[in-house]
């Protein structure tokens, strides 16, 4: 699976524990905050991983 559907699929399954969490009842500050932490989280994650993809494909076609 590619890295940017990986991202989606992460961003998707976020947002909807985020629906189920506010049809269970829960505060709806409390889903927005800890909603939007795991956003940032996965986000800077892929973003890791994304630029040290790139540096091992630019070292591959140097050598």
């Amino acid at each position: 699976m590619k890295l940017k559907d990986q991202v989606m699929f992460a961003n998707l399954a976020i947002f909807g524990g985020m629906v189920v969490a506010y049809f269970q009842g829960f505060p709806v500050l409390n889903i927005l905050l800890c909603g939007g932490l795991a956003f940032l989280l996965v986000s800077w994650f892929f973003f890791h991983r994304m630029r040290q993809a790139k540096r091992q494909k630019s070292s591959e076609e140097v050598k």
